[in-house]
């Protein structure tokens, strides 16, 4: 039986594809379920830097944004479209998160975005 959680990220993958037909029929599900997994780790420094919210903002500041492209080698369209769709489920993610997949995209792109471990 699939975890509550796992059946949100198919239900927003299901959203995206009827959205986005051309960007899903690329997606990786594991893609996806990483940068849920992001989202929510990295929530309250989002938080720290737009007015504290139980909704995410509905766009993403420059250096979280260029974080996710830089981490996922997406281009800016694609974070675009990736941050409008999934942020509702990585603001309000409760299905844990898989530290062996995130703290390596910290570790090599948080400290020159100054996002993660590495933030001040």
């Amino acid at each position: 039986m699939a975890s509550v959680a796992t059946v949100s990220v198919i239900s927003a993958f299901t959203t995206l594809s009827k959205t986005f037909p051309g960007i899903a029929e690329k997606l990786d599900f594991n893609e996806v379920t990483l940068f849920v997994q992001l989202i929510a780790a990295l929530r309250p420094q989002i938080d720290d830097i737009c007015e504290p919210s139980n909704v995410p903002p509905p766009t993403l500041t420059r250096r979280f944004h260029e974080f996710f492209m830089a981490s996922f080698g997406w281009d800016d369209y694609k974070t675009k479209v990736f941050w409008m769709v999934f942020k509702e489920l990585g603001w309000r993610w409760d299905g844990g998160t898989d530290i062996r997949h995130i703290h390596p995209l910290l570790v090599q792109y948080g400290l020159k975005y100054e996002i993660g471990e590495f933030s001040l």
